[in-house]
């Protein structure tokens, strides 16, 4: 899966983890949250790249289609109760991923014009539960969706040519700190995905 990972926020001294805790969360809860984010992953995953998608050998490693990017749109799909709850929602996503994309070099435009170029989109999911005292699941779903040409058809579509998932588990007392933090991280990184694959493209 391109780009998805589990991580945590090492650097801060003050972080600590609900997972593994002892008298936090049981084994049992930490297994249906997990199991939750998990399906939750595949279905969007899956939802993605149902639709043709080009031969693999058209892409020679996994960020080739983020190469020379000028333009790009930013759009949020799904954001759940939860997530807005903790601020997430259409107008901080495009507060948060501007800097750096402009910093980047990219020109970011209105969602709704120039429907040709490449958007970012996200989904955003929060999971509790009940009987999980004090425990929140998330997970923030990016894609970049472009213009793709298929000479088996000769046909234009625009179709999910990137992905990255960021999900985890976290305490009360973390979760807005870490899903903020996981905002930022999942476009760093694409940021830094796109730069290798322009200095390495032709």
């Amino acid at each position: 899966m391109i780009g998805a990972n589990h991580t945590r926020v090492p650097s801060d001294p003050n972080h600590r983890s609900t997972i593994g805790r002892p008298g936090k969360l049981p084994a049992g809860a930490r297994g249906f949250l997990l199991g939750a984010l998990g399906a939750a992953s595949l279905a969007m995953v899956w939802t993605a790249f149902a639709a043709p998608i080009l031969p693999e050998q058209r892409i020679p490693h996994p960020f080739r289609s983020l190469a020379h990017l000028k333009k790009v749109r930013i759009g949020v799909a799904q954001v759940s109760g939860e997530m807005r709850l903790l601020g997430i929602n259409a107008a901080e996503v495009r507060r948060v991923w501007r800097k750096p994309l402009e910093q980047a070099g990219l020109k970011v435009i209105d969602e709704s014009d120039e429907a040709d170029v490449p958007m970012l989109q996200l989904k955003a999911m929060g999971l509790t539960d009940p009987e999980v005292k004090d425990g929140h699941a998330y997970l923030l779903y990016l894609t970049l969706h472009q213009p793709v040409h298929l000479p088996r058809l000769e046909e234009r579509l625009t179709l999910p040519t990137y992905q990255d998932i960021k999900f985890g588990i976290e305490e009360d007392a973390m979760i807005r700190r870490v899903v903020h933090r996981k905002l930022e991280q999942i476009i760093m990184d694409f940021v830094q995905r796109m730069r290798l694959a322009s200095a390495g493209a032709p």
